[in-house]
């Protein structure tokens, strides 16, 4: 599209044309600094769902795993393991994923807490 605006915008003057084309990228510059800025806030927001997601379905499987593990009278080593394991993989979970920054990792934790206490 942004070719054929172009075309569509030729005079068949090469001085014209060449000052039009100037005209029209440098107008496109703010333009695709906006969007750059857009869709990078925007899969900042997508990893803070998803990681919130992934946190409270561990939450859920460690709540699962407790639960499982407090009915039993006398649990085995291999059911204690476990629950132990679970609760590793959720610790481990919760820790701030590599590339995150603070922001966004601070967001996820407190959407993860309001979502634990509803």
């Amino acid at each position: 599209m942004f070719s054929t605006g172009l075309t569509e915008l030729a005079t068949g003057n090469p001085f014209a044309d060449n000052m039009v084309q100037q005209g029209m990228v440098a107008g496109m510059a703010p333009l695709m600094s906006t969007v750059a800025k857009e869709r990078t806030a925007w899969i900042k927001g997508e990893a803070v769902n998803a990681w919130t997601s992934a946190a409270a379905l561990s939450a859920k499987n460690l709540q699962s795993a407790a639960t499982a593990q407090a009915a039993l009278s006398d649990p085995s080593d291999a059911e204690s393991g476990a629950f132990q394991a679970q609760a590793s993989a959720f610790l481990g979970g919760m820790a701030k994923p590599e590339g995150m920054d603070d922001d966004a990792y601070k967001s996820g934790l407190f959407n993860f807490m309001r979502g634990a206490m509803q």
